[in-house]
């Protein structure tokens, strides 16, 4: 797998709060030999970063923020 689909799919499974799809994508991610930090700081960070947007626009509500941030 590419690095960005890595981020993308990481971005992804955090927006839908999929906590065991996050920790398998991590592991995949590590043992591919990529760098742990692009992942939070790319992929991770970013699911977050969509997370906070999609709140402000009352799109998901306090409790999917809350459950998602724990994956």
């Amino acid at each position: 797998m590419e690095k960005a689909e890595y981020m993308e799919k990481a971005t992804q499974h955090i927006v839908d709060a999929d906590e065991e799809a996050v920790e398998k994508l991590a592991r995949e991610y590590l043992e591919d030999g990529f760098n742990p930090l692009e992942m939070i700081e790319k992929g991770l960070s970013e699911g977050i970063r969509k997370l906070g947007d999609l709140f402000d626009r009352g799109e998901i509500f306090l409790p999917h923020l809350i459950i998602a941030s724990e994956a």
